[in-house]
Parts: structure tokens; C-alpha cells; sequence
């Protein structure tokens, strides 16, 4: 099972005052438990290193990716052909919910065939996507 991970939920889990930290947690330990292998974008962590700074600060935001990168999730890489692809998907969106990152996401979500996209944001749904937390009720 493969589960990529979004930016909100990053910092769903990094801070425990968050509104969604315990559904995050939740979340994360159900999709182990189902040995899901959890991948991110670097558009991801670079989205999490400009966004953290602000909820987490500098040293939040350090060890976050350090834990990250000690784990065993894995920094997908983005070829050209992806970039190219989430510029197209990019172009169709109507709102400002679905950031360029986020359509990389997706693009690699395709990709991978991903069971689902490990986020709290309608907007992956609005596209077709399932997030983890519809998947893991769904597998019930």
C-alpha cells in the first residue's frame, strides 16, 4: 500500500497544539499498522520547510525533516516529465485550495498508483483522490 504524504498532515503530526494532531496521529499509525510505505515529494518538504517556519519554528522544523529522513518514508523524485504534468493539472484548477505542490502530489500520486494521499484537503478529493482517512474506513 502506498500512501503520499501532504504537507498539512506533516505538520498535523510535528505540532501537538495543531486542530488535527490526534486524527493525524491516528492516521499514521492505522497506515503503518497496514504497512503502508509512505512517500513525499520534495515540493512536499520544501512546502513543509516555508509553512513549518511559521507554525513550528527554525528548530521545529529541523528536527520534523530530520525524523523524516530517518525514517524509512521515502523523497519520491520529480522528473521533468512530472513538473510538466503538474503545470497542466495546475492550469485546470479553479481555486486558489490546490497549490502547484499539491498538483505534484497528485501527479506522483498517479504515478505510483497510490492507494491514497495521506492529507486533511478536499481538494485532492475534488480531484479524484482518495485521502487516507476515507481509505482506512473504507478497508473496515
Amino acid at each position: 500500500m502506498i500512501s503520499i504524504v501532504d504537507t498539512d498532515a506533516l505538520i498535523g503530526l510535528a505540532k501537538p497544539d495543531d486542530p488535527l494532531h490526534a486524527r493525524a496521529e491516528n492516521i499514521q499509525k492505522r497506515l503503518h499498522d497496514s504497512s503502508a510505505r509512505f512517500m513525499l515529494s520534495p515540493t512536499t518538504l520544501a512546502e513543509f520547510s516555508l509553512v513549518g517556519l511559521q507554525r513550528l519554528g527554525v528548530s521545529g522544523v529541523k528536527q520534523t525533516l530530520a525524523v523524516i529522513l530517518r525514517s524509512d518514508s521515502i523523497v519520491e523524485s520529480v522528473s521533468n516529465g512530472d513538473t510538466r504534468a503538474a503545470f497542466m493539472l495546475y492550469e485546470k484548477q479553479t481555486t486558489k485550495d490546490n497549490s502547484f505542490c499539491d498538483c505534484v502530489v497528485m501527479v506522483l500520486a498517479t504515478r505510483l498508483h497510490a492507494d491514497c494521499i495521506f492529507s486533511f484537503d478536499q481538494g485532492y478529493t475534488k480531484n479524484g483522490f482518495m485521502l487516507a482517512e476515507s481509505f482506512i474506513k473504507k478497508r473496515q
